[in-house]
């Protein structure tokens, strides 16, 4: 039996008291507001939506009965294909297990919308199956935007949300949880941005970005068993991005980020993260500003890929020796370095650290910035 630690406690915890509704008294929504993204009040389409399963269309009834809701593998409780689609304060469950050749297209998701766009305010959604995702945006023209919603997963390989081939999803005001080690609480092949909501992943990734994805997220909280993992496996979609604005992050781990294959740039703002960045054999650059601070140490087994960018107002806390190829600091005196007697090495060799002179230089609490020469 796996040991849990302390933070998955928490999680579970959390989980347990935040999900009544998906299988039993449906919880209640949050308490009205503006949810982002805005969305004006429409009457709830019937003939647009299509292949929607073993579901039954909105109605009067009260109680637990779902609005949509499909116990067959293969088959979404909510498939949006043919139309664009708004809808509002939904109850929606899944359960049953995907077939192998369903797997990668989200055939088995609770709702999936395939290049079209969702405009979704209000509702839970919960699915108990193997790869059955909450929400899902599946191609290029696939556009979700959900505000005051909440989602929750337990089965395995099921994402709390996720984006594939190129979709894109933005959120507001909204909760995600996930509680299998393979369900991340976010998957990202496309686009995903989220202001103001919770992903929860009691015992995976809190989110895995992939082939270039990008994804932003501003007064958020994320908190995962594991944190953040990108991985490439097509290198001609270029470069990953991540940007965490005021956000909250934990993770059960040191290593926070971890990156498989592939370049990746993060860009904090007024954001406060701790622990390890991972960069492996890809490469990875770290921006600093706006009264941002880093507490930890970036490494890889390729230096050269590693790029740290300071403003002013940022603050650099050094917990182990570390070596990075660029280094870029607005303050040239460099006392926003916190090295804890530490050395940071550079890479005198590269034209972006002109300015360092391929000079060693002392840092703030007994440490020193040296060149690799």
């Amino acid at each position: 039996m796996r040991k849990k630690s302390r933070l998955s406690l928490a999680i579970c915890l959390a989980l347990l008291l935040g999900c009544s509704g998906c299988y039993g008294e449906q919880a209640p929504v949050s308490a009205p507001g503006d949810p982002s993204p805005a969305v004006e009040e429409t009457p709830q389409p019937e003939v647009i939506i299509t292949d929607i399963g073993s579901a039954t269309t909105p109605s009067e009834e009260t109680g637990n009965e779902p609005d949509y809701y499909s116990d067959s593998g293969d088959e979404n409780a909510l498939l949006i294909k043919d139309e664009n689609v708004a809808l509002s304060g939904i109850l929606v469950n899944k359960t049953g297990d995907a077939s192998d050749s369903a797997a990668d297209f989200g055939e088995n998701a609770a709702i999936l919308v395939q290049n079209q766009e969702l405009v979704l305010t209000g509702g839970t959604v919960c699915s108990n199956g193997k790869q059955a995702e909450g929400l899902m945006a599946y191609g290029l023209q696939s556009r979700i935007l959900a505000g005051n919603l909440s989602i929750n997963t337990v089965g395995e390989l099921s994402p709390g949300v996720r984006v594939s081939n190129g979709g894109s999803i933005r959120m507001g005001q909204s909760s995600v949880s996930t509680a299998k080690e393979d369900s991340p609480a976010l998957q990202v092949y496309g686009s995903f941005s989220a202001e103001d909501s919770k992903f929860w992943a009691e015992e995976g990734h809190c989110l895995v970005l992939e082939d270039g994805a990008t994804a932003e997220f501003s007064a958020c909280e994320l908190i995962g068993e594991r944190g953040i993992l990108y991985r490439d496996d097509t290198p001609a979609m270029g470069k990953g991005r991540l940007v965490l604005a005021g956000s909250l992050f934990a993770a059960g781990e040191d290593t926070i980020l971890q990156i498989e294959d592939g370049d990746l740039e993060i860009q904090m703002k007024g954001q406060q993260l701790s622990g390890r960045l991972h960069a492996g054999y890809g490469s990875l650059t770290v921006i600093l500003e706006g009264e941002s601070v880093f507490c930890g140490v970036i490494d890889g087994e390729n230096p050269q890929g590693i790029s740290l960018i300071l403003d002013a107002s940022s603050i650099w806390t050094v917990t182990e020796d570390t070596r990075v190829g660029v280094l870029l600091d607005t303050d040239t005196t460099l006392s926003n370095i916190v090295s804890n007697g530490f050395t940071v090495y550079y890479d005198s060799s590269l034209e972006e650290n002109a300015w360092l002179e391929s000079k060693s230089h002392s840092l703030p609490g007994g440490g020193y910035l040296v060149p690799l020469i």
